[in-house]
């Protein structure tokens, strides 16, 4: 069935792990000032703002965000707060949904407030159902799971006590029918669904609706992907074609793998033959890439990678070199996509060599390189401990525990989290710590350039220059995984 292909998956993996604690810039909002904290001490929560005002009293059993809003639990009694902590309502007899988080990751990263027409989850009796934002009830707790109110469609996704699954619109009628095993999530406005057509066979049979629950492309595939920029790859015969949203087979299946990479619109095939191909989103041939290779374009900047006969390099996404080096293995070391680390074994002993993206060899070493950023270097060692250089040769810190690297958002200049022996210290790149306390744990909110630390089990916050602004004084404070969620 599902053809995947495991060196792309390592390599979306590498990218991540290689990149540092930065998420992308276009999923920065523009303002978070507005942001309440959720603190807790004593097993009860409340919100207080950037100030430390307490704004909403520590009171409450359970506290989760909710987009803009903040879902509360007391004794059995939601409470749904505004995003300055106004009260909106009470509803008795229910409680916060434990997944909540990814839906509250997913308003905030939007920046999405939630409007008068908005759908707020709860639980009663071990059952989903839905209140409006005036606190009554118009989806009737039935549901074994719901996610919450998708805003921009206007549905939820729920699945009935037999584990059908359907959506229901906000007058609760149902938009799609719940007739359905396997139901996806919108994505470009089309939810994956699969049906058994038949009792004799196991496999399952895939099309898709739209938003509106009309089945705009019929149940007729052996396997489908989301769409991306308009395409979806597609399973025919245990081949591999791409579709449109019209249905329109567009590539045919004659592929073994495919992927799709809509910020430069190029998609990179690979046939049952070994060969690769990339075409462009009017699906012309572009013919200057090796054949022989799986292209994984790193989008930041529309580069992939390649390897072949002992070397590897970069090829832009017209299949131009950049630059081509004896090597095994090539990754990206900056969030940015300027600079690369290619790893060579060819002279038997291994060495790490960061380029960029001109082709320019910027340093050669024996430990693994992490990350680079502005002149300096995480490394890795075979030891498994961390050091900070420069790309001079001189020694910042080493045989660290861990180094993380933090530039961008709310950060001023690029900094670094140093763990070692169980302590946290948060230092420049010169090596000078930003403050003289050091620290059981620590966290990050990548955007408000706040730190959340902790010190004998009390958490507080402080700033990128090292000043508190929360005093550590809660047993509990919400960090960057909470409030903005730090992927790529």
């Amino acid at each position: 069935m599902r053809k995947i292909v495991l060196l792309m998956i390592l390599t979306s993996l590498s990218i991540f792990l290689l990149t540092g604690c930065k998420p992308d810039d276009s999923n920065k909002p523009l303002d978070l000032s507005w942001v309440l904290l959720i603190v807790g001490s004593d097993d009860t929560y409340g919100l207080i703002n950037q100030e430390n005002d307490v704004i909403v009293p520590l009171e409450y059993d359970t506290l989760v965000r909710l987009g803009t809003h903040y879902l509360g639990e007391k004794d059995s009694t939601l409470y749904l707060f505004d995003k300055e902590g106004k009260q909106l309502f009470t509803l008795d007899n229910a409680t916060v949904p434990d997944d909540i988080d990814d839906v509250s990751r997913r308003y905030l990263l939007d920046n999405i407030d939630l409007s008068t027409s908005s759908l707020i989850p709860f639980i009663r009796n071990d059952r989903y159902g839905f209140a409006d934002m005036n606190g009554d009830v118009i989806i009737q707790p039935i549901y074994v799971l719901a996610e919450s109110f998708m805003e921009e469609y206007g549905i939820i996704y729920a699945v009935k006590e037999d584990y059908t699954r359907g959506y229901i619109g906000i007058d609760n009628t149902e938009v799609i029918p719940f007739d359905n095993i396997k139901l996806g999530k919108p994505v470009e406005g089309m939810i994956q669904v699969g049906k058994q057509l038949s009792n004799i066979r196991i496999d399952y049979t895939y099309g898709f609706y739209n938003t509106d629950g009309e089945l705009v492309i019929d149940i007729q595939y052996e396997e489908v992907r989301d769409f991306k920029g308009g395409y979806s790859v597609v399973e025919i015969d245990n081949d591999l074609g791409v579709i449109d949203t019209n249905g329109n087979l567009v590539l045919q299946a004659e592929y073994y793998s495919i992927l799709i990479f809509p910020e430069i619109k190029r998609i990179s095939t690979r046939t049952t033959n070994a060969e690769s191909i990339v075409y462009d989103f009017s699906f012309n041939r572009i013919d200057e890439f090796p054949d022989n290779y799986p292209m994984y374009f790193f989008t930041t900047l529309g580069y992939s990678s390649f390897s072949y006969d002992g070397n590897v390099g970069l090829i832009d996404k017209d299949g131009n070199i950049v630059f081509e080096t004896a090597g095994i293995i090539i990754n990206r070391a900056s969030t940015d996509g300027h600079y690369y680390v290619v790893i060579d074994d060819s002279n038997e002993e291994r060495t790490y060599h960061l380029y960029n993206i001109d082709g320019d060899k910027i340093i050669t070493q024996d430990q693994y390189i992490r990350n680079y950023s502005d002149g300096y270097l995480v490394s890795e060692s075979d030891s498994n401990t961390y050091s900070l250089t420069s790309t001079n040769g001189d020694i910042v810190i080493a045989d660290q525990d861990m180094i993380y690297s933090i530039n961008g958002g709310g950060f001023g200049e690029t900094l670094y989290t140093v763990i070692n022996q169980g302590e946290h210290r948060i230092i420049t790149q010169t090596g000078t710590p930003i403050n003289n306390h050091t620290y059981s744990n620590s966290s990050l909110i990548w955007q408000l350039g706040l730190f959340s630390v902790a010190q004998n089990d009390k958490w507080g916050y402080i700033d990128s220059n090292g000043n508190e602004i929360i005093p550590l004084e809660y047993d509990y404070v919400e960090d960057g995984n909470n409030v903005v969620p730090m992927t790529e």
